[in-house]
C-alpha cells in the first residue's frame, strides 16, 4: 500500500469513528466523487481524501478527534477506534443487567436494521418503537429517552453493524455479578422478603447509615422471632437469620463469626428490653454524660414526626421544644439549637429507626407494600402485624391517630 492509500478512507472508516452506521457515511457521501479506492478484505471500497469529504463530516470527525485527544482527524482515521467493551465481560455481569440487555436488544434491533428506511418519519418510528419498548419491559418510556437509547446504541456499535452483539446494548454502568456467598435460595429471599426491600430502599443501600442499620436490625430480629413462633427450633432461625445478612447485609460485619456476635450481642438486647428498638444501640454510645429523652416526650416526638411531617423528625423536634415537650426538655433545649433543623444526636438515633417503620405503615397498604414485596395478600397480612414492638405506644381512636 503506497503513501496515497494511506491518506484515502472509505465510508466505513469514518462511520466508526464518529458513531453512525455504514450506509449513513455512504448516503452523506452521496454526490461526492471517489478520489480513489482501498482494498478491504479482499474487497475493493470507494475512498476519499481528508480535503474531499463533506463538511458535515469533517466537522464531526474534528470534533471527535479532539475528545478522544488525536493530533487531527486523519490521524484519528489512520488509526480507527477499537470495538466498544463494557467495563466487565459479559460472565461478570450480574444478570438483571444481561436480562435488560436482551431485551432492549429485542426493542431497537428491528429499527436499527431499517433505520434509513424512508417509508416512516422519525415521529412515526419513535411511536412504534416506544411502542415496542412497553411491549417488552411492560413500562413506558418517551419519545426523547428512546431517542437516547436508540443513539447510544449507535453510537458503541462504531459503524460495524453488528446489531446482535449484547454488549452495545448493556446500561451505562452495569451492575457486577454478585459472587458466589452473597448468592441466597430462592426461598431464604422470600423469607426475609421486608428485610430486603428495606435495604433496597435506603439513601445507600451499599452502605446505610447507623440508624438504617439498626432498624434492619429490627427488622431481621421480627424475622428470627416469627420463625420461632412458628415452631422452628431456634438455631436454626438464627442461622438462617444469619445466612441471609451475611448474603445481603455485608455492611453489618466483615466475617461470619463477627456477624454471630453481632446477631447474639442485639438479641440478647432486644430480648432483655421488652423488644424496644432502641435497644439496638451500640452499647458504647453510653459512655459519658448523657440525657435520655423521657418516654413520654419520646413518644410525642414519634407521633408529631410521623402523624404531621410524614417522618421527618425536625420540624417535629422544633414545635415540640416550643410548647408539647415536658418542662425538664424544654429547659434543656430552648433557645440553644446550632441551627432550626437542628436535632441532637442522641434523640434522633434514638427514634429514627420507629419514625422510619411507622411512617411506612402510616401512609396505608400500598406503601407497606411496596416495601414488602410479598405477592401473597396472607403473607402480606402476617409480616404487617409481626412487628408490633415498634407500634405498641400508638393506636388509632374515633377522631385518628392517638397518643
Amino acid at each position: 500500500m503506497n503513501l496515497v492509500e494511506n491518506r484515502l478512507f472509505t465510508a466505513t472508516q469514518v462511520a466508526s469513528c464518529i458513531g453512525i452506521s455504514s450506509q449513513a457515511a455512504r448516503k452523506a457521501l452521496l454526490g461526492t466523487p471517489a478520489d480513489g479506492a482501498r482494498i478491504i478484505r479482499g474487497v475493493e471500497a470507494a475512498a476519499w481524501s481528508m480535503d474531499r469529504l463533506p463538511e458535515s463530516l469533517r466537522k464531526r470527525l474534528a470534533e471527535q478527534a479532539r475528545r478522544r485527544d488525536y493530533r487531527d482527524a486523519e490521524a484519528m482515521l489512520s488509526q480507527p477506534p477499537t470495538q466498544w467493551e463494557p467495563p466487565a465481560p459479559l460472565h461478570k455481569i450480574h444478570d438483571d443487567d444481561i436480562e435488560y440487555a436482551t431485551k432492549l436488544r429485542d426493542v431497537l434491533r428491528p429499527w436499527l436494521v431499517k433505520q434509513h428506511d424512508l417509508s416512516l418519519s422519525a415521529a412515526e418510528r419513535e411511536a412504534l418503537g416506544t411502542a415496542d419498548y412497553f411491549r417488552i419491559f411492560h413500562s413506558r418510556i418517551s419519545h426523547r429517552y428512546w431517542r437516547e437509547l436508540f443513539a447510544r446504541t449507535v453510537q458503541r456499535d462504531r459503524g460495524a453493524a453488528d446489531w446482535n452483539r449484547l454488549e452495545i446494548y448493556l446500561p451505562n454502568k452495569p451492575k457486577a455479578k454478585e459472587p458466589a456467598s452473597r448468592v441466597v435460595s430462592e426461598a431464604l429471599a422470600k423469607e426475609f422478603a421486608t428485610v430486603e426491600s428495606y435495604m433496597k430502599a435506603c439513601g445507600n443501600p451499599a452502605n446505610p447509615s447507623k440508624t438504617e442499620q439498626r432498624a434492619i436490625w429490627t427488622l431481621a430480629l421480627d424475622n428470627y422471632a416469627s420463625l420461632v413462633t412458628g415452631g422452628m427450633p431456634g438455631k436454626k432461625a438464627a442461622r438462617l437469620v444469619r445466612s441471609f445478612l451475611f448474603a445481603k447485609a455485608p455492611f453489618l460485619a466483615a466475617t461470619r463469626d463477627a456477624l454471630l456476635k453481632a446477631f447474639n450481642r442485639k438479641r440478647e438486647a432486644l430480648e432483655s428490653s421488652a423488644a424496644d428498638p432502641k435497644a439496638l444501640r451500640d452499647g458504647r454510645e453510653q459512655n459519658g454524660e448523657r440525657f435520655d429523652l423521657p418516654d413520654d416526650d419520646r413518644d410525642r416526638l414519634i407521633h408529631r414526626a410521623v402523624f404531621y411531617y410524614r417522618g421527618d423528625v425536625a420540624p417535629a423536634w422544633r414545635d415540640l421544644v416550643k410548647d408539647g415537650f415536658s418542662e425538664p426538655v424544654r429547659r434543656r433545649y430552648f433557645g440553644k439549637a446550632a441551627s432550626k433543623s437542628h436535632v441532637p444526636a442522641s434523640v434522633m438515633e434514638s427514634v429514627s429507626s420507629e419514625v422510619q417503620i411507622l411512617t411506612v405503615m402510616h401512609q396505608g397498604p400500598r406503601a407497606f407494600d411496596s416495601i414488602m414485596l410479598v405477592p401473597d395478600p396472607r403473607e402480606r397480612q402476617r409480616r404487617h402485624d409481626a412487628p408490633r414492638a415498634a407500634r405498641v405506644r400508638f393506636h388509632h381512636g374515633p377522631r385518628g391517630p392517638q397518643l
